[in-house]
């Protein structure tokens, strides 16, 4: 967990980057408030414990770049009867803002909204030469949406379409 921090992770100097696993036992990182950045780094394997945020949970006012980066292969579902989770790869709350640049967020699943990534109201959004592909949603209701991106109320999302795409 990073509490109110100015942070900065890179990984740049090394080669294929470096992966922080979380192998499927909780949530890979929570970053509450302050400014973090995070460089060629890879957040895999991740399980919400709280049903949202299973690779990133971003709260408190936090601003976080991820540069050069990957959020893959994570879940968030509610542990006890896999209802009510969001946010699979990223969940950003508390009016946070988010920037992903030459990084992609993929494979990751959540029930019932927002696969990939979850907004829920006040937050930013800024996607520069990034990829969100292959996330799934899964609810037995019509209550499954946003598989890559879903945005609750007054979101502010831009988007920079060189290299880009959402799938």
């Amino acid at each position: 967990e990073l509490d109110a921090k100015n942070i900065e992770i890179t990984a740049t100097s090394v080669s294929g980057g470096v992966s922080i696993v979380a192998s499927e036992a909780s949530r890979v990182m929570r970053i509450n408030g302050g400014n973090v950045t995070l460089d060629n780094i890879t957040i895999t394997g991740g399980v919400s414990d709280t049903s949202v945020g299973g690779g990133l949970l971003i709260e408190s006012a936090a601003t976080v770049n991820l540069n050069n980066s990957q959020v893959s292969d994570n879940q968030a579902f509610e542990q006890v009867n896999l209802t009510g989770g969001g946010g699979g790869g990223i969940y950003v709350t508390g009016g946070s803002n988010l920037t992903l640049t030459n990084s992609s967020v993929t494979n990751n699943k959540a029930n019932p909204t927002g696969g990939g990534i979850l907004l829920s109201e006040n937050n930013f959004l800024t996607l520069n030469h990034s990829e969100i592909s292959d996330n799934t949603v899964i609810a037995a209701t019509a209550s499954a949406i946003g598989a890559g991106v879903y945005a609750d109320q007054n979101n502010i999302i831009t988007i920079y379409l060189r290299f880009y795409s959402i799938s």
